[in-house]
């Protein structure tokens, strides 16, 4: 069986460690007062707007703080140990992740280092923010876990069993085609029967 895995804010903790860095970087480096009424309402997807960044104030942002960002990430609790069961169980592990490449960072290779220092095992990684679905159907996926309500149900719709970790940004969020799970342990649950 092939699976199908995100790695930020599914394996691991990402937003939490990203959140202190921007604010780091619009109060020290650009010198703005943050509005902190804005605290609840900031994911990845509007982070930019909210805080008001140009184009070139995001880029500098990814290219000042991404390796630190990474270097920090800690993996979610039973993570590894449910990635590394899944693979010594004989099906193949995809992490598929569309981390930020702009060419002047090795993505690939700071995402290879923090994978190794957490003895995560994985088949291949695929760094590519286009279509996952297409990504999946081209890898014969089985099973997705993402995080993203919109890669989810791009997924599901091409018939991809599809599974959502719970986050802040999606907690609310149903859908009757897409599996909600809220920890690794609750993934494992739901899918040992099959691996």
């Amino acid at each position: 069986m092939n699976f199908g895995i995100d790695i930020d804010d599914t394996i691991s903790n990402t937003f939490e460690t990203f959140l202190p860095y921007m604010k780091k970087f619009v109060e020290e480096d650009l010198k703005r007062k943050l509005d902190l009424n804005l605290e609840s309402k900031v994911d990845y997807y509007n982070v930019i707007e909210k805080y008001n960044l140009s184009e070139d104030e995001a880029r500098k942002f990814w290219v000042d703080y991404f390796v630190k960002i990474i270097e920090n990430v800690i993996p979610k609790k039973s993570s590894v140990e449910i990635i590394n069961k899944i693979k010594e169980n004989g099906n193949k592990v995809f992490l598929i992740t569309a981390r930020f490449d702009d060419g002047i960072i090795d993505v690939r290779a700071v995402t290879e280092k923090w994978l190794e220092a957490n003895n995560i095992k994985y088949d291949k990684l695929i760094i590519d923010s286009q279509n996952k679905l297409e990504i999946a159907k081209q890898e014969n996926i089985d099973i997705f876990l993402d995080d993203s309500i919109r890669n989810c149900e791009m997924l599901s719709s091409g018939n991809i069993k599809t599974y959502m970790f719970s986050t802040e940004n999606n907690k609310y969020y149903e859908n009757e085609n897409i599996s909600k799970v809220s920890s690794w342990d609750e993934f494992y649950e739901n899918i040992k029967e099959v691996i």
